[in-house]
């Protein structure tokens, strides 16, 4: 019979075979975090998933029991697991890229006939397969001094305001430069209040394009 450490009751990770075991192994779910992110949680991930003394086999009262070599079917487990983590990283990352990363996003739209009072544009809903990281959204009517600007992001019929700009100026942008994420059948809508007619109105976005891995 094996004959178990206790772990030291300091503050540490510890791996949970058990638990682990429980876990799906398949691809679900993605990771949207800034390449600053990813960067540390990597070399925190690898640091820590290699070493043994993180596992756990037994969860006894008020502390685990540490994984021992000798624990055969548990340390096949702690290897497949460590080597499975070291190939998930490596597949989907490339140095300063988010994980699940496909390209830089740009899209925009505009409406160069306005009609009198209040128009709108929108962007979004993300095609199918992807999610969409918005880090800078902009809004300008360019011919007229709008008596407001709203950008809003959600659902259809269930928008949540992110930014209001009362009389922001001919000609001047209205800007939101805080990350957003897009799912599916979630937009960006801008609304100008107090367009003359024929006026020009432009939305854009800028940020990158995560894919979702089935």
């Amino acid at each position: 019979m094996s004959v178990y450490t206790r772990y030291p009751t300091r503050s540490e990770s510890i791996f949970d075979l058990g638990h682990i075991g429980e876990l799906s192994a398949n691809r679900t779910i993605p990771l949207l975090v800034s390449p600053q992110v990813l960067y540390a949680l990597q070399n925190v991930a690898m640091a820590e998933i290699a070493d043994p003394n993180r596992f756990a086999v037994i969860l006894a009262y008020a502390g685990y029991y540490r994984l021992q070599e000798f624990d055969t079917d548990e340390y096949a487990k702690f290897l497949e697991i460590s080597n499975q983590v070291a190939l998930q990283l490596s597949d989907y990352l490339q140095m300063s890229t988010p994980l699940n990363f496909r390209g830089p996003l740009v899209v925009g739209t505009l409406n160069q006939n306005c009609s009198a009072g209040l128009n709108n544009l929108a962007l979004g809903p993300p095609p199918d397969g992807e999610a969409w990281v918005i880090q800078r959204i902009g809004a300008i009517n360019i011919n007229t001094n709008p008596a407001a600007i709203q950008i809003s992001t959600g659902y259809s019929g269930n928008m949540l305001p992110l930014i209001t700009s009362l009389s922001p100026g001919v000609g001047a942008w209205v800007l939101f430069g805080q990350e957003l994420h897009l799912g599916e059948d979630s937009i960006v809508s801008a609304d100008f209040s107090g367009c003359n007619a024929g006026d020009d109105i432009y939305l854009r976005m800028t940020g990158y394009i995560m894919e979702l891995i089935p």
